[in-house]
């Protein structure tokens, strides 16, 4: 673990600040872009964690109704305005924090039949406590054939230098994970994890990926 929880909320805002997306286009993730295969056109997805919605922006530009939630005001700012410069419909961003009330309530208030939970390197940015909340929150209101997509930095990325400045970052398991869906009443449908599917500069970070459905 690098840093401290209390660091968290200053780092993401100083990290966002200073990322204003200006008019510069945005390239989805690697991730974002598998997943936007795996998916039913008809899904929504819910951005766990989006940060500058760089994911969500292009999910709804293929179509998929989308919302973005981010516990970082400095990221949901710039997340809108990439979403309005895309001129896109059928995309929301709503700040709040992954154990707020807000969030049952989405995920209670299903706006669609198909849902997907997507999260991309968010798990490693939460505390176990979150985690365990978030997921049982998406146990509890995901219902037959809704999908969880999620990439995380497992345990062997924990000592690999990275190119962000130190800040709270939390490593598991892909197999603690599994466990913890799996008694949750969720089937894994696809896993792999190593290098080479989120390198970012001299970076290339050890994940896990894994599509899980209900």
């Amino acid at each position: 673990m690098t840093g401290k929880l209390l660091d968290r909320a200053d780092f993401w805002k100083d990290f966002y600040s200073e990322r204003t997306g200006g008019g510069r286009f945005m390239p989805p993730s690697q991730f974002a872009a598998f997943v936007s295969q795996e998916v039913p056109s008809e899904s929504m997805i819910i951005d766990l964690g989006c940060g500058n919605g760089r994911d969500a922006v292009f999910f709804a530009a293929l179509g998929i109704k989308t919302l973005g939630i981010d516990g970082s005001g400095a990221a949901i700012s710039v997340a809108k305005n990439a979403a309005k410069k895309a001129d896109l419909d059928g995309i929301d961003f709503i700040e709040t924090k992954i154990d707020d009330a807000l969030v049952e309530d989405i995920l209670k208030n299903r706006q669609s039949d198909c849902i997907c939970a997507y999260a991309r390197f968010f798990l490693h940015a939460i505390t176990g406590e979150e985690q365990a909340s978030l997921f049982d929150l998406l146990g509890r209101y995901l219902t037959t054939d809704d999908m969880i997509a999620i990439e995380y930095r497992t345990v062997d990325d924990e000592k690999n230098e990275k190119e962000a400045l130190p800040h709270y970052r939390r490593y598991q398991t892909s197999a603690d994970v599994d466990k913890a869906l799996e008694a949750l009443g969720f089937t894994k449908i696809y896993g792999v994890e190593g290098r080479g599917f989120a390198k970012y500069k001299s970076e290339d970070a050890i994940v896990a990926r894994g599509i899980y459905r209900k």
